[in-house]
């Protein structure tokens, strides 16, 4: 928890982005017929 006190925006961001790319992988796995992650 303490860990979470001492991030940057600039750490939250890169964590963001990273998980953002994880989706978009875990989505290309999954094909098109199947369902879909949406960010609001």
């Amino acid at each position: 928890m303490l860990r979470l006190l001492r991030t940057t925006d600039r750490d939250k961001e890169a964590e963001i982005l990273a998980l953002r790319h994880q989706i978009t992988a875990l989505e290309h796995q999954l094909g098109k017929d199947k369902i879909r992650f949406t960010c609001p």
